[in-house]
């Protein structure tokens, strides 16, 4: 949804500023503190070690409250954001949302889509409820695909901390 680098840093600017317009982004919400935080130089290594030098990848010193939660990382076509004192496992949540979106055709995002379902059913309520305040110019079928997606890419997070804390490789 991002055309250049230059309308993501406007579009990032908004959201510090209190914009409630998240079209085009792809958040990681969860409470303010969080006990195991990121380490910022291992997150960047992991990150332009999957995506390059040359896609913008940054840590930040804002989180933006949502709601109740706050973002403590987001993924658009242009970049990835990072906060400084995300929760642990964050990066990879992005990083999942980066894979999916910029290196998998429609197909394969569908096919991934309905073999989650099948396996992990599918979306809370709550969960579409959330998104679709979030993103109201989505329809209810889009609402339900992202849903889906942020679901695999919590599972992915959760298997990568996993193998990180068992210092097995991602």
């Amino acid at each position: 949804p991002f055309e250049s680098v230059e309308e993501l840093s406007n579009k990032f600017d908004n959201l510090i500023s209190g914009s409630t317009d998240y079209q085009g982004m792809e958040f990681r919400l969860s409470e303010f503190y969080t006990e195991e935080k990121i380490n910022t130089t291992k997150t960047l290594n992991y990150l332009k070690h999957i995506f390059g030098e040359s896609y913008s990848i940054n840590i930040t010193s804002h989180a933006k409250q949502i709601g109740n939660k706050y973002a403590h990382g987001y993924f658009t076509k242009a970049g990835i954001y990072i906060w400084q004192n995300a929760e642990i496992g964050t990066e990879y949540h992005e990083a999942f949302h980066g894979v999916f979106n910029l290196f998998t055709s429609e197909q394969d995002r569908r096919n991934l889509i309905n073999e989650a379902i099948g396996k992990w059913g599918n979306p809370t309520k709550e969960s579409i409820s959330e998104l679709t305040k979030l993103y109201p110019k989505l329809n209810e079928s889009q609402i339900k695909d992202l849903a889906v997606e942020e679901m695999i890419a919590e599972k992915f997070r959760d298997y990568a901390v996993l193998k990180d804390k068992s210092n097995l490789p991602t």
